[in-house]
This record gives C-alpha cells, structure tokens and sequence, in this order.
C-alpha cells in the first residue's frame, strides 16, 4: 500500500511538472506574440511615417517641376536705356525660375557689380510676380573709336554688346569729341532727365578762341545747340526754347554770360569754328556774339 501510495504521488508530482511547464511554454508563446505585435506595430507606424515622407517629398518635386512653381510674371522699372531682357538676363530672373528659390538680397548682389547698374531693389509679389527696380549708372552717349563703346556719365566707358540696349538710337554718338571733353560732357549730361539725353542724336566738337571747351548738339528734329560745358545744363528748357522762338535760324547758341539762348544763324557758327581750326578766327565782341534775332531766357 505504501508503495502504491508512494507511486501516487509521484505521478501526481510529474502531473504538477508537466502543468507547470505547459504554463510556463503559455506564458513564454503569449510573451513573444505580444513583443511581435509591437514590433508590427512599429514597423508598421514606420512605413507610415516613410509613406507620408515620400508622398510629402513627392508632392514638393512634382510642384517644382510643374510649372505652377514659376514666376509668373517679371517686370523691370525705371531702366531708360539699358533693355529689360538683359536685366534679367544678369540677375538670372525668368518666367521660367522657380519662385521659391528667388532670393531678393542674393540677387542684387550680382546686378550691383555690374558697371552699367547704380543701384537695383528686387521685390517678390502677390501671384508669383516679381519686381526689378534698377537705376542705372548714368549712361549718355556711345562712340565708336576701333570697337563701339558706351558712355557712363562719369566719363568711363564699357565695350557695347547688343544685348545692353535693345534700341542704341535712344543714345547720342559722340563724333571725333577729343577724350578730354568727352568725360566733362558726360558728367554734365549725367545732370540731366534721361529724356532730355534721349533728343540728342550726335554731339560733335566745337571751339570758340574764347573758350576752347565749347561742344555741339546736333538734337534729333534739326536743330543744333552750341554751348560751354557750364551751358550743357540749360538743355533741359530746350523743348521751351524752340516751342517759343520764332526765329527761322535752327541753331541755338547757350549765352552763359546773359543765361539766354540766340538763336543764331547756323553759317556763322560753322564759320566761326572754321576760321578758329584755321587760326584766324577775331576776337570775341559784343556785336559779334548778337548779330542774329532772337534771345530767351534760360529758366535759371
């Protein structure tokens, strides 16, 4: 009885085993079930994550490539010669540039080193548009002496590229003007209204025994005006001049003495510079200077 007692407990004992280690493989399987669930939980919050990364990605490339990224407009102001195309051209600026790469302050640097460019402030606007506002550097003339060459109004000069100015008839030649009064000339036409350069067709030089720094307008309806450097500033009232005179003569002498301008027989000063290349020219008189009609005032 005893040993049968004794064999009970041990297959009782080997029943507890076996239930303890059908537990314990429970507990290990539901254990692991759980870690992997969080690892597809994770991994799949990751693809999530990468999905909404590369739709995100997807989505800016496929908007800077279409064109609904562009500029859609570009315009230049307050540029008198200097032609819009090349501008933009300098400033790397297009309807085909991407709007959002545009950088204002980055951009200007490369418009402010070039010669032809004072200043220049560029503006992003509403509907993808952009605005150049440039002022130039004082461009008043071109001559052509070997290879063509622009005029800056500090008497410098830049070698002329067609894509600079879209219409050179807008600016005066200098003909055979000595280099000398070439930068005087264009310092003074600096001062003026870019309009007011713009009706000059050709300055050419011209001398007087009394002032040897005298130039020559030929002005783009006919007419010429002779003048010293310190006259170039009265050509502002020039419309005024020719509106009121009623003078047949189509040349108009500066007085800067008197602050008036003659209107003076176009012979006579042609003459009169003949006769000084030829050394032989009188001196200057009072009725001389005032032998032709008409005399008005300058504004100054």
């Amino acid at each position: 009885m005893e040993i049968d007692e004794n064999l009970k407990n041990i297959q009782e004992s080997e029943t507890e085993v076996e239930a303890g280690k059908e537990f314990i493989k429970e507990t290990l399987t539901l254990e692991e079930a759980a870690k992997r669930l969080a690892r597809k939980k994770i991994w799949h919050s990751r693809l999530l994550v990468v999905g909404v990364i590369v739709a995100i990605v997807g989505c800016i490339i496929g908007y800077l490539i279409s064109d609904l990224s562009n500029v859609r407009s570009v315009k230049v102001i307050n540029n008198s010669f200097l032609s819009a195309e090349y501008i933009m051209d300098q400033v790397g600026i297009s309807t085909e540039s991407d709007f959002i790469f545009i950088f204002p302050k980055i951009k200007e640097l490369s418009l402010k080193s070039d010669p032809l460019i004072k200043d220049v402030k560029i503006t992003r606007g509403p509907n993808h548009s952009v605005v150049i506002d440039v002022t130039e550097n004082g461009i008043v003339g071109y001559r052509y002496e070997e290879k063509m060459q622009l005029i800056l109004g500090d008497g410098s000069y830049v070698d002329f590229k067609s894509k600079y100015i879209s219409n050179l008839s807008l600016l005066p030649m200098f003909m055979s003007v000595p280099e000398e009064k070439i930068k005087m000339v264009a310092e003074k036409l600096a001062e003026l209204d870019p309009e007011v350069v713009m009706r000059i067709s050709e300055v050419r030089d011209y001398a007087l025994s009394y002032d040897e720094n005298m130039i020559k307008f030929v002005m783009e309806d006919g007419y010429a005006v002779y003048s010293s450097m310190d006259g170039i500033s009265y050509l502002k009232d020039y419309l005024s001049i020719i509106k009121n005179t009623g003078s047949s003569n189509r040349c108009i002498y500066f007085d800067t003495e008197n602050k008036v301008a003659v209107m003076r027989s176009c012979s006579e000063l042609e003459e009169l510079y003949r006769r000084h290349l030829d050394g032989d020219e009188p001196e200057k008189t009072e009725g001389e200077e005032n032998t032709e009609t008409e005399g008005q005032g300058t504004g100054e």
